[in-house]
């Protein structure tokens, strides 16, 4: 049960450790950007899909 506790605890740490890198490098201001752009890309597309089903 020690293993699972360690094993928990270094997952912990390499997550905290990714989170400071990418905020430190800026992915993060940048993400609703993107998500934004995929969206829209996605709501294109399945109006293009709905219209043309018939066809």
């Amino acid at each position: 049960m020690s293993e699972a506790v360690n094993v928990n605890t270094s997952y912990l740490d390499l997550f905290d450790e990714l989170k400071e890198e990418v905020k430190a490098t800026g992915l993060l201001e940048r993400i609703p950007v993107h998500g934004s752009i995929e969206m829209i890309a996605i709501v294109v597309s399945f109006i293009i899909v709905f219209t043309t089903i018939a066809l």
